[in-house]
Protein backbone atom coordinates (compact mmCIF):
# COMPACT_ATOMS: atom_id res chain seq x y z
CA UNK A 1 0.00 0.00 0.00
CA UNK A 2 2.95 2.20 0.90
CA UNK A 3 4.51 1.35 -2.47
CA UNK A 4 1.61 2.54 -4.39
CA UNK A 5 0.99 5.79 -2.35
CA UNK A 6 4.76 6.60 -3.43
CA UNK A 7 4.56 5.57 -6.93
CA UNK A 8 1.40 8.00 -7.19
CA UNK A 9 2.95 10.87 -5.09
CA UNK A 10 6.13 10.29 -7.43
CA UNK A 11 4.13 10.54 -10.52
CA UNK A 12 2.02 13.12 -9.56
CA UNK A 13 5.70 15.23 -8.82
CA UNK A 14 6.43 14.44 -12.17
CA UNK A 15 3.34 15.52 -13.91
CA UNK A 16 3.36 18.56 -12.49
CA UNK A 17 7.14 19.54 -12.84
CA UNK A 18 6.02 18.63 -16.53
CA UNK A 19 3.72 20.92 -16.90
CA UNK A 20 4.97 24.09 -15.66
CA UNK A 21 7.88 23.51 -18.69
CA UNK A 22 7.76 26.98 -20.38
CA UNK A 23 5.84 26.27 -23.59
CA UNK A 24 8.77 27.67 -26.45
CA UNK A 25 6.91 25.66 -29.20
CA UNK A 26 6.41 26.60 -32.81
CA UNK A 27 4.24 29.35 -31.91
CA UNK A 28 7.64 31.37 -30.70
CA UNK A 29 8.19 33.88 -33.21
CA UNK A 30 11.80 34.82 -34.55
CA UNK A 31 13.13 38.01 -33.31
CA UNK A 32 12.65 39.83 -37.12
CA UNK A 33 9.03 39.19 -37.00
CA UNK A 34 8.60 40.46 -33.41
CA UNK A 35 10.62 43.30 -34.62
CA UNK A 36 8.01 43.82 -37.68
CA UNK A 37 4.93 43.33 -34.96
CA UNK A 38 6.62 45.97 -32.63
CA UNK A 39 6.37 48.34 -35.70
CA UNK A 40 2.75 47.32 -36.59
CA UNK A 41 1.66 48.27 -33.63
CA UNK A 42 2.40 52.02 -33.97
CA UNK A 43 0.78 52.07 -37.20
CA UNK A 44 -1.82 50.17 -35.57
CA UNK A 45 -5.76 51.95 -36.76
CA UNK A 46 -7.86 52.81 -34.03
CA UNK A 47 -10.37 50.81 -35.50
CA UNK A 48 -8.49 47.83 -35.91
CA UNK A 49 -7.23 48.01 -31.96
CA UNK A 50 -9.35 45.79 -30.69
CA UNK A 51 -9.42 43.15 -32.90
CA UNK A 52 -5.66 42.89 -33.06
CA UNK A 53 -4.10 44.35 -30.23
CA UNK A 54 -4.15 40.90 -28.29
CA UNK A 55 -2.31 39.08 -30.80
CA UNK A 56 0.39 41.34 -31.06
CA UNK A 57 0.75 41.45 -27.37
CA UNK A 58 0.73 37.68 -26.77
CA UNK A 59 3.60 37.01 -29.17
CA UNK A 60 5.60 39.67 -28.54
CA UNK A 61 5.27 39.15 -24.11
CA UNK A 62 5.71 35.75 -25.21
CA UNK A 63 8.86 36.36 -27.12
CA UNK A 64 10.29 39.11 -24.57
CA UNK A 65 9.82 36.45 -21.19
CA UNK A 66 11.87 33.71 -23.70
CA UNK A 67 14.65 36.64 -24.70
CA UNK A 68 15.10 37.46 -21.16
CA UNK A 69 15.44 34.07 -20.13
CA UNK A 70 18.73 33.71 -22.44
CA UNK A 71 19.67 36.77 -21.73
CA UNK A 72 19.78 35.05 -18.16
CA UNK A 73 21.59 31.71 -19.24
CA UNK A 74 18.37 29.72 -18.98
CA UNK A 75 17.75 29.14 -22.34
CA UNK A 76 20.24 28.69 -25.14
CA UNK A 77 20.13 31.77 -27.58
CA UNK A 78 19.42 29.66 -30.72
CA UNK A 79 15.76 29.47 -29.50
CA UNK A 80 15.30 33.03 -30.73
CA UNK A 81 16.70 32.75 -34.26
CA UNK A 82 14.77 31.96 -37.76
CA UNK A 83 14.40 28.82 -38.57
CA UNK A 84 15.19 30.16 -42.27
CA UNK A 85 18.53 30.70 -41.15
CA UNK A 86 19.35 27.03 -40.23
CA UNK A 87 21.86 27.28 -38.25
CA UNK A 88 22.95 26.01 -34.25
CA UNK A 89 25.39 27.94 -32.75
CA UNK A 90 28.63 25.64 -31.03
CA UNK A 91 27.74 27.04 -27.65
CA UNK A 92 24.28 27.47 -25.76
CA UNK A 93 25.55 29.65 -23.12
CA UNK A 94 26.87 33.52 -23.42
CA UNK A 95 29.36 35.07 -21.77
CA UNK A 96 29.55 38.54 -19.44
CA UNK A 97 29.62 40.59 -22.09
CA UNK A 98 26.86 39.02 -24.50
CA UNK A 99 24.84 39.00 -21.18
CA UNK A 100 25.05 42.92 -21.00
CA UNK A 101 24.84 43.36 -25.04
CA UNK A 102 21.90 41.06 -24.56
CA UNK A 103 20.42 43.12 -21.69
CA UNK A 104 20.76 46.31 -23.83
CA UNK A 105 19.00 45.18 -26.77
CA UNK A 106 15.95 43.85 -24.39
CA UNK A 107 15.70 46.98 -22.83
CA UNK A 108 15.53 48.96 -26.03
CA UNK A 109 13.14 46.38 -27.74
CA UNK A 110 11.04 46.52 -24.67
CA UNK A 111 11.29 49.97 -25.16
CA UNK A 112 10.12 50.55 -28.23
CA UNK A 113 7.05 48.20 -27.88
CA UNK A 114 6.02 50.16 -24.62
CA UNK A 115 6.19 53.27 -26.28
CA UNK A 116 4.13 51.97 -29.57
CA UNK A 117 1.19 50.43 -27.51
CA UNK A 118 1.16 53.73 -25.62
CA UNK A 119 0.50 55.32 -29.19
CA UNK A 120 -1.46 52.82 -29.89
CA UNK A 121 -3.68 52.71 -26.83
CA UNK A 122 -3.69 56.76 -26.87
CA UNK A 123 -4.65 56.90 -30.34
CA UNK A 124 -7.71 54.83 -30.23
CA UNK A 125 -8.80 56.42 -26.88
CA UNK A 126 -8.58 59.26 -28.30
CA UNK A 127 -10.90 58.31 -31.06
CA UNK A 128 -13.16 56.73 -28.84
CA UNK A 129 -13.56 60.09 -26.97
CA UNK A 130 -14.09 61.99 -30.35
CA UNK A 131 -16.90 59.41 -30.97
CA UNK A 132 -18.79 59.33 -27.88
CA UNK A 133 -18.39 62.79 -28.29
CA UNK A 134 -20.07 63.08 -31.57
CA UNK A 135 -22.79 60.83 -30.12
CA UNK A 136 -23.27 63.30 -27.00
CA UNK A 137 -23.62 66.47 -29.47
CA UNK A 138 -26.25 64.66 -31.98
CA UNK A 139 -28.04 63.59 -28.26
CA UNK A 140 -27.73 67.24 -27.07
CA UNK A 141 -29.05 68.92 -30.63
CA UNK A 142 -31.80 66.56 -30.49
CA UNK A 143 -32.94 66.84 -26.98
CA UNK A 144 -32.99 70.71 -27.83
CA UNK A 145 -34.77 70.19 -30.80
CA UNK A 146 -37.84 68.13 -29.17
CA UNK A 147 -37.72 70.48 -26.63
CA UNK A 148 -38.39 73.36 -28.80
CA UNK A 149 -41.22 71.35 -30.78
CA UNK A 150 -42.87 70.96 -27.54
CA UNK A 151 -43.28 74.39 -26.35
CA UNK A 152 -44.19 75.80 -30.36
CA UNK A 153 -47.47 73.77 -29.99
Amino acid sequence: MKFIRFVFVCSLVSFSAWSQEPNLGPQLKDQKAIQKDIDAINDLSPENYNNQIDNYRESIEKFLTAKKKVCQGEYAPYILNSPAEGKLPSKTKIDDKEKRSCFKELRKMHAVYLENMYKARKSFLEANHKNRLDVLHRHHEKALKDLESLYQR
